[in-house]
């Protein structure tokens, strides 16, 4: 940067400017040597107590890294990955404006206040794209086997009274025990409550349930904003949840059944072939075309294990009449 470029003034309209990246690239350029160098940090924190966050959705991907990898040095200073108080209001505010931004480059920084500390906790998320398994350990030892389209958001270190994590999609979970500190999962409707157990989660905004079904241990279940009452599950219950209304109700299930889709097994008793197409979309990566509506709704029994989208569409063929095409991701039906 030449001479002349650093005579320009810095000021708080050209902080928001480049935050909301309509500055030019002589501006931009400017912007982020003072930022290296600390020049322009009381003029930004001036600005982020006069703006929203949500004003800075467009600063752009090289800044946001940078800012990135000064804040995980300032959480890492000590050496360890504990969440640490900060007194600093000026910097907690710096990381929350960051943690807002990162979403534009797919990861983030999540700021939760504590009681009444100031306290920074540090996210992460894993999103499991169609066609893919992957499993996770968490920081307490527990392991989650995430189902494909699914995403798991969790701290880097558990830190407080409880172990919270977010789940949309399906996930096994293996939880470490820990009677003094309760693990909890949230989906769109429920919370999952347990001290050390294992249990699957299936939430799918697509579909019309929630299912909770556990393996071993004792599981609780509360509804979002139900007055109080939990519904406790032992090793082969499941706690199905209907999101139209609010209806709850248990049965008995095979577990080797509910856990099949982690070995890549499809296992299906007379179910109709809409819902069927939904977890091969999700495992093939592929879009279902029914070309016949009455196709939707038949009904099939299936059990087939890590087989070609082909020997799937075949086999449903010949058990249901149906006709198929594959084109690309696209299978058409009727």
């Amino acid at each position: 940067m030449n001479s002349t470029d650093m005579q320009q003034p810095i000021s708080k309209d050209l902080i928001k400017r480049y935050l909301k990246g309509n500055c030019t690239l002589r501006e931009r350029a400017l912007v982020k040597e003072l930022m290296r160098n600390g020049e322009a940090k009381v003029l930004f924190d001036e600005v982020l107590d006069e703006h929203p966050i949500d004003d800075y959705a467009k600063t752009d991907g090289k800044q946001l890294e940078v800012w990135a990898k000064k804040f995980h040095e300032h959480l890492n200073a000590s050496g360890n990955d504990n969440v640490k108080p900060i007194g600093n209001r000026a910097w907690l505010k710096y990381a929350a404006v960051l943690s807002f931004l990162m979403l534009t480059i797919g990861s983030y920084i999540l700021l939760h206040k504590r009681n009444t500390a100031d306290t920074l906790i540090a996210m992460q998320q894993t999103v499991n794209p169609n066609g893919k398994l992957v499993q996770i350990k968490l920081s307490d030892n527990t392991t989650v086997m995430l189902n494909a389209a699914s995403k798991l958001k969790y701290p880097t270190h558990f830190n407080g009274k409880t172990r919270e994590v977010y789940l949309e999609g399906e996930a096994f979970f293996d939880v470490a025990h820990d009677t003094q500190h309760p693990f909890i999962v949230h989906t769109s409707q429920l919370k999952v409550n347990v001290l050390g157990t294992s249990f699957n989660v299936k939430d799918y905004s697509a579909e019309k349930e929630i299912a909770i079904t556990v393996a071993t241990g004792k599981v609780g279940v509360i509804t979002n904003g139900y007055s109080g009452k939990t519904y406790m599950l032992l090793p082969g219950q499941q706690l199905h949840y209907s999101i139209a209304n609010q209806f709850i109700s248990q049965n008995k299930v095979d577990l080797n059944e509910v856990a099949a889709w982690q070995s890549g097994m499809l296992i299906y008793h007379n179910e109709t072939l809409e819902n069927i197409s939904r977890q091969m979309e999700r495992w093939y990566d592929v879009k279902f075309n029914f070309k016949n509506e009455a196709v939707r709704h038949m009904r099939f029994s299936l059990k087939q294990k890590n087989d070609r989208l082909e020997n799937v569409m075949r086999t449903l063929k010949f058990a249901g009449g149906i006709r198929y095409s594959i084109a690309g991701k696209t299978v058409s039906i009727w």
